[in-house]
């Protein structure tokens, strides 16, 4: 079933925003430095905020978040897999 998915996403990839999460998702970035007045707590004790901020999106937006809270202050390291993994993952 997810082939046939995903051949249609390659035919027409505007199709990717009706099949997938993807139409309605947007993500909310930290890297930990300041974090609704904490200060500079680090991406993993700003998890919960984060988690905080997407609620709203949800509630009053009908928007789905993903909390993305990543170890590196670097803007042109923010994107890179190496440090989204581990918002994303259980390890």
């Amino acid at each position: 079933m997810e082939a046939g998915f995903s051949t249609s996403h390659t035919k027409d990839p505007r199709k990717s925003y009706d099949l997938a999460r993807r139409r309605n998702t947007v993500a909310v970035v930290t890297d930990g430095s300041t974090v609704l007045g904490l200060g500079g707590i680090g991406p993993e004790a700003g998890i919960p905020v984060m988690e905080g901020k997407c609620a709203p999106f949800k509630a009053f937006g009908g928007v789905d978040t993903i909390p993305l809270c990543i170890r590196s202050q670097d803007v042109d390291q923010m994107a890179t897999p190496q440090l989204c993994w581990r918002a994303l993952s259980a390890a």
